[in-house]
């Protein structure tokens, strides 16, 4: 770059503009021949990105973890506990939580937030507001981290984000459900408060995920929702699927304890449907509850789990089988529940991920899952497990069972096959492929491309996608965001941030165009600032 373009790309300094860059890659050329630059500019991006965060690349990343809770009894918390353990000697970690149970945390700083008792609605909103200011203030005092991480919505600057469950799509899928529980005088309140929380995060969800973070997510079904929910490039959110201990789940070890078990848990003589999970409605209880109908007496639903209890009891009386369902609590020992089942069931609405079912396979216990499961897009139906095509029916749930324990020969082949499986996938590589995405996070630059029309014809505009190809070939289609003064139709490799009106033939730039394109020019410099490069493609357009 020559002295007068560095000149103009760093002169009148801002805030708004980290790292207060701007480079123009028809500066160096006339007009008219702009089309084909001279300057390669991402490597202009990559020199400025190297100044800034490279200094010290023996230094190790601090990264900060938001999680309200940290231990083994939930799905995303095992996740993470799993991850934690084993990037002590990879991050300067810091930890953020309200309590942890059974994690080996030596060599991490924990901050602590009180637990605040009460509804968990207003439990999560002490919970969001109360981290965020505690981790500013230290910000001040220890420095910014270079990520922080949180899996789900915790905070409002996570900059890698693991998604469990996507709650606009499930709002979608129970709305009607949830409806109908509010005109029960039993239910009534509990429902009002669920729908309160899951519109919040539903809000704060937008927010997260249409922003700059690094997201991931478990499945690729809700890897393929994040993008077109949130306009993220096609196939630009990674997918990291949950592992297993399967030193820990073994059909050995499963065998070895199951008939003491089952005399302890008094079920003996009984086939015993398991259910693990901590909401309800959302695992499907409701779903194997209604399934007792089309099986055999002897067969019993046992739920295990931090569930409401009530609830599942209600169901259990209207589906007149009260006597046949049993709730398990919940227990680090999960392992004695999967010796005392003979089938694990997990009817589930949505899901993106759940443990049980996969340490279920690891363990040689026959699997019945719905399709809705993220798990399903590693098994093959008749395989690995029997998939339900619809969870909100009992009738089919019932004969997908009924098969399973008529079977011997079925059971047997899902049992080897199950096991092979879930040998397949290791805690040790979740960790690896998550924490490789973080150092992404952190040693890739944003970059923020704003242009005077990227749909045009004219030479700058062939440039600005000449241009956009190259950023997104080198650091990603979701680390490049454009703004636009005229838009278009046409997809482009990156982030499209925000657009004009289209341009019909020749036209002056409307004066509230130029505001409206300066304010969110602004917005969005703010919000991307970390690791942030500033391209303009077009000299009036860079930051004064």
């Amino acid at each position: 770059m020559d002295s007068s373009a560095r000149g103009r790309g760093t002169r009148g300094r801002s805030s708004f503009w980290e790292p207060r860059l701007a480079v123009n890659p028809c500066w160096a050329t006339p007009m008219s021949s702009c089309s084909t630059p001279r300057m390669n500019s991402t490597d202009r991006v990559k020199v400025a990105h190297t100044r800034r965060s490279l200094r010290d690349p023996m230094r190790r990343l601090r990264v900060w973890i938001v999680t309200p809770e940290l231990h083994r009894l939930g799905g995303t918390e095992r996740c993470l506990a799993e991850q934690v353990e084993r990037w002590k000697d990879r991050f300067d970690l810091r930890l953020y939580t309200m309590r942890t149970v059974g994690v080996d945390l030596q060599g991490i700083a924990v901050r602590r937030i009180p637990w605040l008792p009460g509804p968990h609605l207003l439990r999560y909103i002490w919970w969001f507001v109360t981290n965020t200011v505690v981790r500013a203030w230290d910000a001040r005092r220890l420095g910014a981290p270079d990520v922080v991480h949180s899996p789900g919505i915790n905070c409002p600057d996570a900059e890698a984000v693991s998604v469990h469950i996507v709650f606009e799509k499930y709002w979608e899928r129970v709305r009607a459900g949830v409806m109908k529980d509010l005109f029960s005088w039993q239910l009534a309140l509990r429902t009002a408060h669920r729908i309160v929380y899951w519109t919040l995060i539903r809000r704060l969800e937008r927010w997260a995920y249409a922003g700059p973070a690094t997201i991931w997510a478990l499945s690729s079904t809700d890897a393929r929702e994040l993008e077109v929910r949130y306009r993220r490039p096609a196939r630009s959110v990674p997918v990291v699927p949950h592992g297993v201990d399967t030193e820990r789940f073994s059909p050995k070890l499963r065998m070895n304890r199951r008939d003491l078990v089952r005399e302890r848990l008094g079920v003996s003589g009984k086939r015993v449907l398991l259910l693990i999970g901590n909401d309800a409605y959302n695992k499907g209880v409701d779903t194997a509850v209604r399934s007792l109908a089309y099986l055999p007496e002897d067969v019993v639903l046992a739920v295990a789990g931090l569930v409401d209890g009530e609830l599942v009891r209600s169901w259990a009386l209207q589906a007149g089988v009260p006597k046949r369902v049993l709730i398990w609590p919940h227990t680090p020992e999960v392992l004695d529940y999967y010796a005392a089942a003979d089938v694990l069931v997990h009817p589930s609405r949505t899901d993106a991920f759940p443990n049980p079912p996969m340490e279920a396979l690891a363990c040689g216990l026959p699997v019945l899952l719905s399709v809705r499961n993220g798990l399903s897009e590693l098994l093959q139906d008749g395989r690995h497990a029997l998939l339900l095509e619809n969870s909100e029916d009992p009738a089919a749930c019932g004969h997908l069972v009924h098969r399973v324990l008529h079977d011997p020969e079925l059971a047997e082949h899902l049992s080897r096959e199950g096991r092979a499986l879930a040998e397949q996938h290791s805690w040790d590589d979740n960790a690896a492929r998550a924490a490789a995405l973080i150092e992404r996070e952190a040693t890739t630059p944003r970059v923020l491309v704003l242009a005077p029309h990227a749909w045009g014809t004219g030479g700058i505009e062939r440039a600005t996608r000449t241009l956009l190809r190259a950023l997104a070939d080198r650091y990603g289609p979701e680390r490049v965001a454009l703004l636009s003064v005229w838009g278009g139709t046409s997809p482009l490799p990156c982030r499209v941030l925000w657009k004009g009106p289209a341009l019909r033939g020749s036209a002056r730039v409307p004066v509230w165009l130029k505001l409206r394109f300066v304010l969110a020019a602004l917005v969005a410099a703010r919000r991307w600032r970390r690791r942030l490069v500033v391209v303009a493609c077009h000299p009036h357009l860079g930051p004064e």
